[in-house]
Protein backbone atom coordinates (compact mmCIF):
# COMPACT_ATOMS: atom_id res chain seq x y z
CA UNK A 1 0.00 0.00 0.00
CA UNK A 2 1.60 3.88 -0.75
CA UNK A 3 1.79 6.06 1.93
CA UNK A 4 -0.11 9.06 1.51
CA UNK A 5 2.12 11.14 2.84
CA UNK A 6 5.60 11.64 2.99
CA UNK A 7 7.49 13.50 5.94
CA UNK A 8 10.42 16.08 5.86
CA UNK A 9 12.83 18.12 7.73
CA UNK A 10 13.50 21.68 7.46
CA UNK A 11 15.93 23.83 9.26
CA UNK A 12 15.19 27.25 9.86
CA UNK A 13 16.24 30.02 11.82
CA UNK A 14 14.47 30.58 15.37
CA UNK A 15 13.26 33.77 13.90
CA UNK A 16 11.74 32.38 10.95
CA UNK A 17 10.29 29.53 12.87
CA UNK A 18 8.38 32.45 15.55
CA UNK A 19 6.66 34.37 12.01
CA UNK A 20 5.73 31.30 11.07
CA UNK A 21 4.51 29.94 14.48
CA UNK A 22 2.74 33.69 14.73
CA UNK A 23 0.95 33.13 11.19
CA UNK A 24 -0.14 29.34 12.37
CA UNK A 25 -1.53 30.87 15.29
CA UNK A 26 -3.78 33.63 13.30
CA UNK A 27 -4.72 31.54 10.32
CA UNK A 28 -5.43 28.63 13.57
CA UNK A 29 -3.83 25.63 11.47
CA UNK A 30 -1.31 23.37 12.70
CA UNK A 31 2.55 24.53 11.13
CA UNK A 32 2.66 22.27 9.02
CA UNK A 33 -0.53 22.90 7.43
CA UNK A 34 0.64 26.34 6.88
CA UNK A 35 3.44 25.27 5.20
CA UNK A 36 2.07 22.99 2.84
CA UNK A 37 0.12 25.61 1.80
CA UNK A 38 2.79 28.50 1.49
CA UNK A 39 4.99 25.61 -0.19
CA UNK A 40 1.32 24.53 -2.62
CA UNK A 41 0.87 28.79 -3.58
CA UNK A 42 4.45 29.19 -4.19
CA UNK A 43 4.47 26.18 -6.53
CA UNK A 44 1.49 27.15 -8.48
CA UNK A 45 2.77 30.57 -9.12
CA UNK A 46 6.06 30.13 -10.13
CA UNK A 47 6.60 29.07 -13.65
CA UNK A 48 9.20 26.16 -14.76
CA UNK A 49 12.07 27.02 -16.06
CA UNK A 50 14.09 24.63 -19.08
CA UNK A 51 18.01 25.40 -19.26
CA UNK A 52 19.74 24.83 -22.74
CA UNK A 53 20.42 20.93 -21.67
CA UNK A 54 16.91 20.40 -20.95
CA UNK A 55 16.98 20.32 -17.05
CA UNK A 56 14.55 21.58 -15.12
CA UNK A 57 15.79 24.92 -13.17
CA UNK A 58 14.23 25.63 -9.98
CA UNK A 59 11.84 28.80 -10.19
CA UNK A 60 13.66 31.79 -9.13
CA UNK A 61 10.97 32.41 -6.13
CA UNK A 62 10.99 29.19 -5.37
CA UNK A 63 14.81 29.24 -4.80
CA UNK A 64 15.23 32.21 -3.27
CA UNK A 65 12.38 31.42 -0.64
CA UNK A 66 14.06 28.36 0.01
CA UNK A 67 17.09 29.98 0.29
CA UNK A 68 15.59 32.64 2.99
CA UNK A 69 14.08 29.85 4.70
CA UNK A 70 17.33 27.92 5.31
CA UNK A 71 18.66 30.30 7.57
CA UNK A 72 21.38 29.29 9.96
CA UNK A 73 19.49 28.12 12.89
CA UNK A 74 18.70 24.14 13.68
CA UNK A 75 14.85 24.32 14.47
CA UNK A 76 13.29 21.03 12.73
CA UNK A 77 10.15 20.50 11.62
CA UNK A 78 8.58 17.72 10.35
CA UNK A 79 5.90 17.55 7.89
CA UNK A 80 3.25 15.08 8.15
Amino acid sequence: MAKKTETIEVRMSPDLKLELSELSKQREQPMSQVIRQLIEQELSSAEAQVNPTGDMIMPVKLKSQLVKWGGSGAAVLALA
